[in-house]
C-alpha cells in the first residue's frame, strides 16, 4: 500500500513536466516553473493542482491514472524481533489518491535538490494476500482478501540529480532518492483467513495485533521503503530522463 502512495507523490510531480513534452501547447493556465525564480515552490505546488485532472485521466504512455489505482502483484520480506515474515499481495487496489494535498514542492537548481511534502487524508487498500511468517509469538500463515483504510498519512522524498547530456542537451539524472512516510490513522483493516479457521485464535491474534499496531507498522516501514525506492527509480524516473532539463525546467 506505501509502494502506490509513494507513486502518487512520483507521478504529480513529474506529471506537469511530463505534459509539456506531450502537447504543442501547454493548456490554458498551465503554469511553467523556471529554475531560478525565487518563487518557484509557490509555481510547482500551483502545478499540482493544476495537473490533477491529468493525474485522474492519465497520460497515455506515461502516468496512468490515480482512480481505483492497481497494482498486479508485489513482495514483501522482513525478519526481526517483531515481525518475521514473507508475503505475496495481488490484484491490490487503492482509492482516495486523487485526494492528494502538496504541502512542500521545491527544487534547487544550484544543488540540484528537490523536496517533496504530501498530505494523502484517505486511502483505501483492498486485494489478495499469501503470507508465512510470526508476529511477537503468533504464527501466521494464511491467503484471502484484505483490505485496510487510513487517514491523515503523508510522505516525504528528498531527492538528489545531476546533469548529462544526450544528443547535445542537458537532461536531469536520479542519484538518489529518501522516501519517508508517515502512517496517519489505522481506521479499520482486516485479513480473512489470516489465522485459519479457528475463532478463538483469530480472536486472542486480533487482539495482540491491535494493542501493538503502531509497532508493527514501523517496524514494515524499512521494508517497504526499499521495495518503493527500487519502484520510484525504475518506473517514474526513467520517465523524467527522457525529457530535456530546459524543457522541465526553463531557464
Amino acid at each position: 500500500m506505501y509502494k502506490r502512495t509513494w507513486f502518487l507523490v512520483s507521478a504529480v510531480a513529474l506529471s506537469f513536466r511530463v505534459v509539456t513534452s506531450l502537447l504543442e501547447e501547454l493548456p490554458p493556465g498551465f503554469p511553467s516553473c523556471r529554475r531560478c525564480d525565487p518563487q518557484i515552490e509557490k509555481c510547482l505546488i500551483a502545478a499540482t493542482e493544476t495537473v490533477r485532472p491529468y493525474m485522474i485521466s492519465g497520460v497515455p504512455g506515461f502516468i496512468p491514472s490515480v482512480i481505483n489505482f492497481s497494482i498486479p502483484a508485489v513482495t514483501l520480506q522482513d525478519g526481526n524481533d517483531v515481525l518475521n515474515y514473507r508475503a505475496r499481495l495481488s490484484n491490490v487496489t487503492l482509492y482516495g489518491l486523487e485526494d492528494y494535498k502538496f504541502k512542500r514542492f521545491n527544487f534547487d537548481h544550484k544543488n540540484l535538490t528537490f523536496f517533496i511534502d504530501v498530505d494523502i487524508p484517505h486511502i483505501y487498500i483492498e486485494g489478495n494476500y499469501l503470507v508465512e511468517g510470526k508476529i511477537f509469538f503468533a504464527p501466521i500463515r494464511g491467503s484471502g482478501s484484505f483490505h485496510v483504510k487510513l487517514s491523515n498519512s503523508s510522505c516525504l522524498m528528498l531527492q538528489n540529480v545531476i546533469v548529462i547530456k544526450k544528443n547535445g542537451m542537458d537532461f536531469l539524472k536520479p542519484i538518489k532518492t529518501v522516501p519517508k512516510f508517515k502512517v496517519g490513522n489505522i481506521i479499520d483493516y482486516g485479513f480473512d483467513g489470516l489465522f485459519g479457521n479457528s475463532d478463538e485464535i483469530n480472536k486472542i491474534a486480533k487482539h495482540v495485533i491491535d494493542d501493538n499496531l503502531s509497532i508493527i507498522v514501523e517496524e514494515l516501514l524499512p521494508t517497504i521503503e526499499k521495495v518503493l525506492l527500487e519502484f520510484f527509480e525504475n518506473f517514474i524516473f526513467k520517465s523524467v530522463t527522457r525529457i530535456p532539463y530546459d524543457k522541465l525546467y526553463p531557464k
